[in-house]
């Protein structure tokens, strides 16, 4: 190398190509050479949830009606009428899958809208224009009034773990509360031996996810996540890796913004996740990797930089 200096850019390339092709035999595919070395900088893997550490496989697993009147049918078939049937959003999926045929003649749809997490649809029920709503809890309690019983019964479903969503319908002005829906999603077998190694490498594992803190926490025992929650609300300009183990509640700007956070304070961050939501902060990260549900056979991942 000494003697011949120029073919020290071709041997640099060289040795990340073979880095690549062993990369590709364990089923990571790079995007560009250079995502080898910067691969190797990352020192904070922000994660989402589902999809990511979950086995992204939902099923209704509790239904609590909590108007007055009205049964399990009626808040799955209110859930039913606000879910989009032209997308692939899973809960939509699951909710149209496990509902029963709807009288109600749906006029027209919003579909779910994560910067806002909620969906709405205008029905035709007995001869008037209804308005149904479902979405995060918070979001449906601030057009649809929640009763001290309706949130001791959300608060006992989030505590068990369940990614919990509201319904309500009625009149645009006038909505009510109808009942929550609750889902469960069992965490992958693989991350509690993954953030093992990842904390044997010095990188810091972080779940970021849009569910409740509850839900969040009682996922990330399961696959062995350990630290502190972050509170509830906004979340703090100047905040580092070491700070929180769990952001919930988060909405996909303050993932974006997340990120830049830890890399104000010096960190190389990678992001991994697989929703629309997580986009910006995919494309903020010094690593992104988009996550895929789990296959039946071996599929190679795509990272890039």
């Amino acid at each position: 190398m000494s003697a011949v200096p120029l073919a020290l850019p071709a041997t640099f390339t060289l040795a990340a190509a073979v880095g690549a092709r062993t990369l590709a035999t364990k089923g990571v595919l790079l995007t560009r050479l250079s995502s080898l070395n910067e691969v190797a900088m990352v020192d904070a893997l922000c994660c989402d949830k589902t999809g990511t550490l979950t086995q992204n496989e939902l099923v209704v697993s509790a239904i609590r009606p909590v108007k007055r009147g009205y049964n399990e049918s009626d808040v799955l078939g209110f859930a039913a009428l606000a879910s989009s049937r032209e997308g692939q959003d899973p809960i939509d999926s699951v909710i149209r899958a496990t509902a029963s045929k709807m009288q109600r003649a749906r006029a027209r749809v919003t579909p779910f809208d994560p910067a806002v997490k909620m969906a709405e649809a205008f029905a035709i029920d007995a001869g008037r224009e209804i308005r149904v709503v479902k979405g995060a809890p918070a979001v449906i309690a601030t057009v649809a009034p929640m009763t001290q019983t309706a949130a001791a019964e959300l608060d006992a479903l989030t505590q068990a773990g369940h990614r919990t969503i509201a319904a309500a319908a009625g009149p645009s002005d006038s909505l009510e509360l109808v009942g929550f829906i609750a889902f469960s999603d069992p965490p992958r077998a693989d991350p509690a031996q993954l953030l093992t190694e990842l904390r044997s490498l010095g990188v810091l594992p972080i779940m970021i996810t849009g569910d409740a803190a509850a839900t969040a926490a009682t996922v990330a025992r399961e696959i062995g996540l350990t630290g502190p929650v972050c509170p509830p609300g906004d979340v703090p300009d100047a905040v580092g890796p070491k700070d929180f183990a769990v952001y919930a509640g988060i909405f996909p700007e303050q993932k974006f913004r997340l990120v830049k956070a830890f890399q104000r304070q010096g960190d190389a961050v990678g992001m991994c996740g697989d929703g629309a939501n997580d986009a910006p902060a995919l494309r903020q990260a010094q690593m992104a990797s988009p996550s895929r549900p789990r296959r039946t056979s071996p599929q190679p991942r795509r990272a890039s930089c």
